[in-house]
C-alpha cells in the first residue's frame, strides 16, 4: 500500500503535466492578415519566415549554391559587388532578430507616391531591430535633408516621424512588431488594430 500511494501521486502528476502541456496556449500574437489595413489595394505577406529559413538549406537551390564549384565561380564577382555582400550580412542580421513574418500593404495610389504600411514581426531584441532599421532611416534623412524629425507620443505607443514638404516616413514598435509607413493615419489605424487583436 505504501508503494502504491507514491506511484499514484507520480502518475497523477504526469497526467496533470500532460494536460497542462496540451492546453498550454502561447501568448496571442497578432498576425499580418488581422492588422493590415482592410482597404489595402495590394497586400503581400511572408507568413512564416522562421520555417522558410529552416527549410532553405535543404532546398535544391541552396545545395546548388553551396557546391564548391559554384562558390569558386562566384567568389571573384562577389568581391566586386559589395551590395551582394551587404545583402548576405543583412540576411544574417534578420536571422538574429528572429523574424517571424512580414507584410507590405499599399493603401492608395493617388498622388506621386503610393501610400503604404509595412510590418516586421520579430521574437528577438527590439534594440537589434532598431539597429537594423537605423540605416534605411539614415538614408531617408540624407535624401531629404530639409526634413524634420519628431517623436509622437500616444497612450499605447510612440511613433517616430521624419517629414519634409514632399515626403513623410513614420515608424513604431508595438506588440512584437515594427511598423513603417508613409501615411500617418494608416500607421495609427494599424497600430490600433494590432493592440485590439493582441489584447
Amino acid at each position: 500500500m505504501k508503494k502504491f500511494v507514491p506511484a499514484s501521486v507520480a502518475l497523477a502528476a504526469v497526467i496533470l503535466a500532460g494536460f497542462a502541456y496540451l492546453w498550454h496556449e502561447e501568448p496571442y500574437r497578432a498576425r499580418a492578415m488581422e492588422i493590415a489595413p482592410p482597404e489595402s489595394i495590394l497586400f503581400a505577406q511572408l507568413p512564416d519566415l522562421r520555417r522558410s529559413a529552416q527549410r532553405w538549406p535543404a532546398t535544391a537551390l541552396a545545395q546548388l549554391w553551396n557546391e564548391p564549384e559554384m562558390q569558386a565561380f562566384f567568389a571573384q564577382p562577389l568581391e566586386k559587388m559589395p551590395l551582394l555582400l551587404r545583402a548576405q550580412e543583412h540576411w544574417q542580421r534578420l536571422r538574429r532578430i528572429g523574424l517571424r513574418e512580414a507584410f507590405l500593404a499599399v493603401v492608395a495610389v493617388d498622388g506621386p507616391t503610393p501610400k503604404f504600411v509595412a510590418g516586421l514581426n520579430f521574437s528577438g531584441r527590439k534594440s537589434e531591430v532598431a539597429a537594423l532599421v537605423a540605416e534605411p532611416w539614415a538614408a531617408w534623412r540624407k535624401r531629404w535633408p530639409a526634413g524634420r524629425a519628431e517623436l509622437l507620443r500616444r497612450p499605447d505607443w510612440e511613433i517616430e516621424t521624419y517629414a519634409s514638404e514632399e515626403q513623410l516616413l513614420a515608424g513604431s514598435f508595438h506588440a512584437g512588431w515594427y511598423f513603417v509607413a508613409n501615411d500617418l493615419t494608416a500607421l495609427e489605424q494599424t497600430l490600433a488594430r494590432c493592440g485590439a487583436e493582441g489584447g
